[in-house]
């Protein structure tokens, strides 16, 4: 509810022009969701406009179904916040701190506006949930999840990528540590790979189609400072 009324302003004034990079990811969203991937900014982090594109197909191309879809799945992130502490046997806490992220005006915001901070609300703590739910089960579907959750985060936020190695190695380490014959390790290590894979993929195959270049690092570099896109 709180998200949803925190959009309700955004909507009706139409905000999109209101800040230095939301227009140029509604720009980014729209050409994708046309297909004209020339009018796409490919260094304004395009894999979160390629993101925004999704909805825009679905529920039409208008701003306020970029403020309301995002809100409505921004109200996850309190849940898993919720789900991660009773993972830790936090039953009294679990409730608290769910409580504390859906109230909280950050979490709030940062779920609705468009801006790249808004899907990094979900995946980071989903990415904590699932490696907790890896003492418990691990299976294919676990894998490849994860897989998908580790490429999506570092093509939303390069920034996390300090985050995600340690996620990495406790996830290298809980695999080691397992026990699983030779054949299922290779076959659930390659399940985690298959998942950032196709993230890659996603972006990378609309970009060399566009230009016959890569994007490994999840945007191309800025012409105007001659910065390399690993900075």
């Amino acid at each position: 509810g709180f998200r949803l009324w925190c959009a309700y302003p955004y909507v009706t004034l139409d905000l999109v022009g209101n800040s230095a990079d939301w227009p140029i990811y509604f720009k980014s969203a729209l050409a994708f969701s046309k297909g004209n991937w020339g009018d796409v900014n490919f260094w304004h982090a395009p894999f979160y406009p390629l993101y925004l594109s999704v909805f825009l197909i679905s529920f039409g191309e208008t701003s306020a179904v970029l403020f309301y879809s995002q809100a409505v799945l921004g109200s996850i992130t309190p849940v898993i916040i919720f789900l991660i502490c009773r993972k830790l046997n936090m039953k009294q806490g679990a409730f608290i701190a769910g409580l504390l992220v859906a109230v909280s005006h950050l979490s709030i915001h940062y779920s609705v506006v468009i801006n790249r901070a808004a899907p990094l609300t979900i995946p980071i703590p989903l990415l904590v949930y699932l490696l907790l739910c890896l003492r418990e089960t691990f299976g294919a579907k676990n894998c490849l999840q994860l897989g998908f959750l580790l490429g999506a985060t570092f093509y939303f936020g390069q920034e996390t990528l300090p985050i995600l190695a340690l996620f990495a190695a406790y996830l290298a380490r809980h695999l080691w540590k397992s026990g699983l014959p030779y054949k299922k390790l290779v076959f659930h290590s390659s399940l985690i790979g298959l998942g950032v894979v196709s993230v890659f993929f996603s972006l990378n195959g609309i970009y060399h189609a566009h230009t016959d270049q890569w994007l490994p690092l999840g945007r191309a570099s800025n012409p105007e400072h001659a910065s390399s896109a690993w900075n």
